[in-house]
């Protein structure tokens, strides 16, 4: 059997499958499901194939004649002919650019492919973008459409809308509505002016990027060894991320090269995070949109040298606010921001003193393990009680109590069900428990060093400040406690480079 039109050669497997007539048309169906290589489309075809089969009763099927026929006599099919594949797809962009049926990502194809004026480079082209797309699609159905926002805005958007009202809009927010249009009207910005710029940005830099940005995707979705940043800001719900770190890169930078560049630039990311949530910064979209945009323009074309001076020149900016961390109260914060400190700084004692019962900051973060889920556990009780307090406590009263018990300092982490269990016990009644906790609760106890010699020695070197047993909790302990969380975090947020 032969075909009129070129298919893939899993296409055309299902189609020789589906048309056997030996075959009932169910079980063709089956067994084309067992095809190798098959992509989305090919899946989507075999669902509709399957679904056309199940709804024709045998009533329609006896008619079917009769509908051939109203097809023939009937239905008008006009042939356009063109002379190459790219007026093919120019004429495929014209007639489908004028409704909702095709997506963006259809109609960008259509318009890159339609300057292609090779035949075999059209080919190839087609065959490159098909592997990309379903490459990022496996990462998420709209993982394509996402790709090509990032990348655009990343590399060539100029302009943002301002924020008077009225204001127009600008690069970044027109390629989030349509970006196939906006890549239509600026191709030449691109640089993309005859047919082998269009190869070479379909065939090479598009696969470049998009190798990248899967590697940046993977890199959110748990700790990647060196690329740890990349999940710290995917978990604060950080969206620009991709945006940001494609802008760092350049299509001709080697491996090492890249990966360099956005290790550097996701930790800057971490840094400016941070420091706004210690400044009391509510980290939203609205917030970040244009902080994120100035950054991407800022990093974009920077070789790895000029990149590292960048970094360290904003790491200035930045850093100071860090040795304000202490000031951080639980009322007043997102409590996931203060749970993402916690945990960082958790996770970085845990590394550093080599400790054999680590949680890890995935543990510390991860909120669907029940009853091991990671609370904020208040070390002080919620009522100020002279009775369960030392004598020499240095609390001005109950307000001033209130305000110093939601401060950092007198706060660790606890699972879950341990919190709820001690429920609002005095602090030295729960210091049998945190024995037998993780590092922060730990580290309030004797035994935590005694069991670990080598902690003393790790604390001089680190000049890491307060990092003692605490037997009874009194205001000064919570001021002394906040400043160990500050030195870890300065140690934790120092300038990478």
């Amino acid at each position: 059997m032969d075909y009129a039109i070129e298919f893939s050669k899993a296409r055309k497997e299902i189609f020789d499958r589906y048309l056997d007539s030996n075959v009932l048309p169910i079980d063709a169906i089956t067994s084309a499901e067992d095809v190798e290589g098959l992509n989305e489309g090919d899946k989507k075809l075999l669902e509709a194939l399957r679904a056309t089969d199940a709804l024709l009763d045998e009533d329609v099927r006896d008619a079917l004649p009769y509908f051939i026929d109203y097809v023939i006599e009937r239905v008008l099919l006009i042939d356009i002919s063109v002379d190459s594949e790219a007026e093919a797809h120019r004429v495929f962009v014209t007639m489908n650019d004028r409704g909702l049926r095709l997506g963006p990502i259809d109609l960008l194809k259509g318009q890159i492919l339609s300057k292609i004026t090779s035949s075999q480079d059209n080919h190839s082209c087609h065959q490159s973008w098909i592997e990309m797309v379903n490459k990022l699609k496996a990462i998420d159905p709209e993982e394509d459409s996402l790709f090509f926002r990032h990348l655009f805005r990343a590399k060539w958007a100029n302009t943002i809308r301002g924020k008077s009202k009225g204001d127009a809009a600008g690069d970044f927010d027109v390629i989030g509505d349509a970006y196939h249009r906006w890549f239509e009207e600026h191709s030449d910005r691109l640089g993309l002016i005859n047919s082998d710029e269009f190869v070479r940005f379909a065939r090479d830099d598009l696969k470049k990027f998009s190798d990248i940005y899967s590697f940046i995707r993977k890199s959110e979705e748990g700790i990647n060894e060196g690329f740890e940043w990349l999940h710290y800001n995917a978990v604060r719900r950080y969206g620009f991320q991709p945006m940001v770190l494609l802008a760092s890169v350049d299509v001709g930078d080697t491996t090492t090269v890249w990966r360099k560049k956005i290790s550097l630039a996701a930790r800057l990311i971490d840094l400016i995070l941070t420091t706004r949530t210690i400044e009391g910064r509510v980290n939203n979209y609205d917030n970040l949109k244009d902080i994120s945009f100035q950054l991407a323009k800022d990093m974009r074309g920077k070789s790895l040298a000029d990149l590292e001076i960048y970094v360290r020149d904003e790491w200035k900016k930045y850093f100071p606010s860090v040795s304000a961390l202490s000031n951080i109260k639980y009322a007043r914060s997102d409590r996931s921001d203060m749970l993402y400190i916690l945990s960082r700084v958790a996770e970085f004692l845990e590394s550093n003193l080599n400790l054999t019962n680590k949680v890890g900051f995935s543990g510390y973060w991860q909120r669907d393990k029940d009853g091991k889920t990671f609370d904020i556990e208040h070390l002080l009780r919620e009522v100020f009680d002279d009775d369960n307090l030392p004598d020499d406590h240095g609390f001005a009263g109950e307000r001033d109590y209130k305000d110093a018990r939601n401060s950092i300092g007198a706060l660790v982490l606890l699972p879950r069900s341990r919190n709820r269990s001690l429920q609002d016990q005095p602090y030295r009644k729960k210091l049998g428990v945190y024995a037998t906790e993780n590092v922060l609760a730990q580290s309030l106890t004797e035994n935590f060093f005694q069991n670990n010699p080598t902690v003393s020695a790790w604390v001089a070197e680190q000049e890491i400040h307060q990092f003692s047993p605490v037997l009874d909790f009194k205001k000064a302990d919570i001021a002394g406690r906040g400043e160990l969380y500050t030195s870890i975090a300065r140690r934790i947020w120092d300038v990478p480079c």
